[in-house]
């Protein structure tokens, strides 16, 4: 498989054949299915989406395959469902867990977007239709980091140990007087 069908972030090993960009089908997308759309067709072609990104797609690169608008409208790395997914990560380290930040999206027009984790459903669909309802410039909200739990309580335990060991009673040695 040539290495442009596959996302430089995408993890399933250089030994796949999966594609990492797909077309979303759907009767006012890009893609009608069978039947090929004209440039006349797009109203505003910078703001139609074209294709879209998905991490570990299942999809041979030949194969005749994408996403339905149903599954792409579950939005940018949706938890255990198909759909459009990335493997690009926001954030990580000691007290939070990876995060997905968002996925490549191709337009009409030739140029790429980069569309964060928690863009609007609604504002989606406007984007995959070729009436060019939508706009990519929208504040989206922040990508939230989880907490690590395990590494939280951990540092939390030792904290509290070596404070109970610093401000803990200490007994005098008595010694006898005189000696």
């Amino acid at each position: 498989m040539p290495l442009v069908y596959r996302c430089p972030s995408d993890r399933s090993g250089n030994l796949s054949t999966w594609t990492s960009y797909v077309a979303v089908i759907g009767p006012e997308t890009a893609w009608l299915g069978e039947q090929p759309r004209r440039i006349s067709d797009f109203h505003a072609a910078s703001n139609t989406i074209l294709l879209v990104e998905m991490e570990n797609s299942g999809i041979h690169w030949m194969e005749p395959h994408d996403l339905s608008l149903q599954q792409a409208l579950g939005g940018t790395n949706p938890h255990g469902k198909k759909g459009i997914c990335s493997g690009h990560i926001s954030e990580w380290g000691y007290f939070v867990t990876q995060r997905h930040a968002g996925v490549n999206m191709a337009f009409v027009d030739g140029s790429v977007h980069y569309l964060r984790e928690g863009f609007p459903w609604e504002m989606l669909n406007r984007l995959f239709s070729v009436a060019g309802a939508g706009t990519t410039d929208v504040d989206v909200p922040p990508v939230r980091s989880r907490p690590r739990r395990d590494h939280i309580i951990g540092l939390s335990v030792l904290v509290v140990s070596y404070l109970f060991l610093l401000l803990r009673p200490r007994r005098e040695r008595l010694e006898p007087r005189g000696q």
